[in-house]
């Protein structure tokens, strides 16, 4: 019996209980409301030691109470009116405050805060235009692509190869880890980190490609065979990664949405078949076609950009140096990864700046709108946050500076040399021509180790290339 006695007395004073506060729960772990409209919740407080004051502390300062001090005296509910400035996950901890008492915290819960209806319409209708225009884009990619050389590289696919290998397999790892790094408790930024990692090149990096004197050809093919590889590896790292980003609790583990993923990706390659067809049945129709491919890409970056800060203006307010950072460290990581790699594989010059720009420059455009079409407000807001930080830095202000310095000492280079521009001609550029070829003939060929080879009765040149193939202006 005595046993017993003490038995019952020590669980009871095993009991962890906060001296002078009350015993305190919220109605629900978690609350779902549209940001600037205001929201009401309960609070429940019973077996109340001592009197007490309840003070509400959000995550951030922009969500608002109407009032979050609350003198409690007896047992009873309180209600709390609350609005958010902007869309987030907020963390909410109910706090006993007494005096000469530290701090306890009685209980926690979450606020999770989407977009208004407005701004999400607003959202919508302008992902569907850009989804147009992106369209568009990759049809008129489409047409800049030989059928030829295409099948020229991949009868020698060295370069292409090790473009695939450094696009599908080195950015998605270096994204992984950057986001593990630096944003590890910040789950949806580091799956939207993950999305541009694993997404396939882009109209933005042949763009470079050829302004930065590199081998044009292999840029595209490389930016035809990552749309096509990216059925295949952009869902299976989405799967292999993201499901061990993605907590056990959160609302998408174990719930990632493959099949809308794959659809998002599957939108961007049939374009640039259906362009290669187009050419291939209206070859003057797409030349014309081509000449307004690369305006149109400008027009495209400028409006997108332009008019995507307007609209994610708000996005600023969640960007933190982190973030920043993210977007820095993962496009410096493509551009050091893809450069290294050819290098060691034994390319040249101008395929080891295609390479490395193919594999930096990735397709955000894809990124941003899987994110925005696949995953609700808050989250798709919070992960296309580091999207847009590696928008900034891969294809943004920082290249076009680099490129308006590179014009520049190139001009001031010709004027010394007698004003010899041959080397800058971006249309011998886009020929496939290089400087090589250009003083001193027909190299051999680079990529198959046989100068001797022929392709049909035409001799390669080190790009793997008919000599006579290549992009028309």
């Amino acid at each position: 019996m005595l046993l017993k006695i003490f038995t019952f007395l020590f669980l009871i004073g095993s009991i962890p209980v906060s001296e002078g506060c009350a015993d305190l729960s919220f109605s629900n772990s978690s609350y779902n409301f549209y940001v600037e409209n205001s929201f009401k919740f309960s609070v429940s407080i019973n077996q109340i030691s001592s009197p007490f004051t309840l003070v509400l502390r959000p995550s951030w300062d922009r969500l608002k109470f109407l009032q979050n001090n609350f003198s409690i005296t007896e047992n009873g509910e309180i209600w709390v009116e609350v609005f958010a400035e902007m869309q987030n996950v907020y963390e909410v901890e109910a706090i006993c405050v007494q005096d000469s008492k530290p701090d306890t915290i009685l209980d926690k819960t979450s606020m999770i805060v989407a977009k208004s209806e407005k701004d999400s319409s607003v959202q919508r209708n302008f992902g569907i235009c850009m989804g147009v225009f992106v369209t568009l884009i990759m049809f008129a990619l489409g047409t800049d692509l030989d059928y030829n050389i295409i099948i020229n590289y991949l009868k020698r696919p060295i370069g292409p190869a090790i473009g695939i290998c450094a696009q599908f397999i080195g950015m998605p790892v270096m994204s992984y880890l950057i986001g593990y790094i630096l944003i590890r408790d910040q789950e949806f930024a580091r799956f939207g980190l993950l999305l541009i990692g694993c997404s396939p090149g882009g109209t933005a990096s042949n763009f470079y490609t050829a302004f930065f004197k590199g081998d044009l050809n292999l840029s595209v093919t490389m930016t035809f065979c990552s749309s096509v590889a990216s059925f295949g590896m952009s869902t299976l790292w989405i799967w292999a990664l993201g499901s061990q980003i993605l907590s056990a609790d959160s609302n998408l583990a174990g719930n990632i949405p493959y099949d809308r993923i794959f659809i998002a990706i599957l939108s961007l390659v049939v374009p640039i078949c259906l362009g290669m067809f187009f050419k291939y049945k209206k070859p003057e129709l797409a030349s014309k076609v081509r000449r307004i491919s690369r305006p149109l890409f400008l027009l495209f970056v400028i409006v997108s950009v332009s008019v995507s800060a307007w609209i994610n203006r708000s996005f600023f307010s969640l960007v933190d140096q982190e973030h920043v950072w993210c977007g820095i460290l993962l496009s410096a990581s493509g551009f050091t990864i893809g450069a290294l790699a050819s290098y060691f594989g034994g390319l040249n010059k101008a395929q080891i700046i295609a390479v490395s720009i193919e594999t930096a420059v990735q397709n955000p455009s894809a990124a941003f709108l899987v994110m925005q079409t696949t995953i609700q407000s808050p989250y798709s807001d919070i992960g296309s946050v580091p999207v847009i930080c590696y928008m900034g830095f891969a294809i943004g202000p920082p290249m076009l500076v680099a490129l308006i310095i590179y014009k520049t000492v190139e001009f001031i280079r010709n004027k010394r040399n007698g004003g010899d521009n041959e080397d800058t001609d971006l249309k011998k550029i886009e020929n496939g021509e290089t400087k090589q070829q250009q003083g001193q003939g027909q190299p051999e060929a680079k990529m198959g180790g046989d100068p001797a080879d022929k392709l049909g009765d035409k001799k390669p040149n080190s790009y793997g290339a008919s000599e006579n193939k290549g992009f028309e202006n």
